[in-house]
């Protein structure tokens, strides 16, 4: 008689396939947390090594990968050797070191340590940026879309980062890329004003496929609210007012161009800006 039962549970009935070697659950199971196929010679000389060893020792001195040495103590909670916490003077070496020259450099000193281990778990070191003041991001969202990354971070001039904190910023507490925050671009703009709308030119170089740089020419949002095609349907209306209203809200001035002009021209250090007041 041909055992139908699953190879696994060798209770519940294989699937309904010639090829079927384990039951539904059973086959649910595997696919998200996969078996390990180490040998029971491999597994008790694994448990001889767990507390003495780290986990990619052991998965070489048995050979097999660390993956599967791990699959095959799930549940047990046998408490693996962990050489950080055997070593606590290399976490201070290494924290204290990250703490003045960062990841990189650190890594480059203890090459054969696992820098993001270390510092992402113990973090005995001073946090080596500052936190953004409100005063800083009502700067930075009045620079959306008019000067480019790296003149926000000469700006700034924030302590251990560059553009990296900058685009931070825009993405993780803005939620977008700061594009379109004081204007809409002139290509996209173009089909909602009229011809007399006035063009302001930002501090953003682009390039072309064949190498030309231009600056990426928009309108302002309060500039928009008064040159709107009367054509246009009322939701888009509003929702350029809106911006408007939050453009004359930020600069604290019903006609914030001057100063959104003084800003691009002041704030993009080596730029000959053409634009006029």
């Amino acid at each position: 008689m041909i055992n139908n039962n699953c190879i696994i549970c060798e209770v519940n009935e294989r699937q309904d396939h010639f090829n079927s070697k384990y039951c539904l659950p059973c086959r649910i199971e595997i696919t998200k947390r996969p078996r390990s196929k180490l040998t029971e010679e491999q597994k008790i000389r694994a448990r001889e090594l767990i507390g003495k060893m780290s986990r990619e020792d052991i998965a070489k001195e048995i050979g097999c990968s660390v993956s599967s040495l791990k699959r095959a103590f799930i549940g047990t909670r046998l408490v693996f050797f962990n050489k950080y916490v055997a070593n606590p003077n290399l976490v201070k070496e290494v924290c204290a070191y990250y703490e003045k020259h960062g990841k990189v450099e650190t890594q480059k000193m203890f090459p054969d340590t696992n820098i993001r281990s270390i510092v992402e778990r113990y973090k005995q070191f001073q946090p080596r940026q500052i936190r953004w003041t409100e005063d800083q991001i009502i700067e930075a969202a009045k620079m959306g879309g008019l000067i480019s990354i790296s003149a926000q971070a000469l700006f700034f001039k924030r302590p251990n980062a560059f553009e990296g904190s900058i685009k931070s910023l825009w993405y993780k507490k803005f939620k977008i890329g700061g594009q379109g925050i004081q204007g809409m671009s002139y290509w996209m703009g173009r089909h909602l004003v009229s011809k007399v709308c006035p063009i302001i030119k930002s501090g953003y170089w682009k390039t072309t496929k064949i190498g030309a740089q231009y600056r990426r020419k928009l309108y302002l949002w309060v500039d928009m609210e008064k040159h709107l095609r009367k054509d246009l349907p009322e939701f888009m209306k509003l929702a350029v007012k809106s911006m408007a209203d939050f453009q004359k809200w930020i600069f604290n001035s019903s006609d914030p161009r001057r100063e959104i002009l003084r800003i691009i021209e002041d704030r993009s250090p080596g730029e000959n800006f053409s634009n006029k007041y």
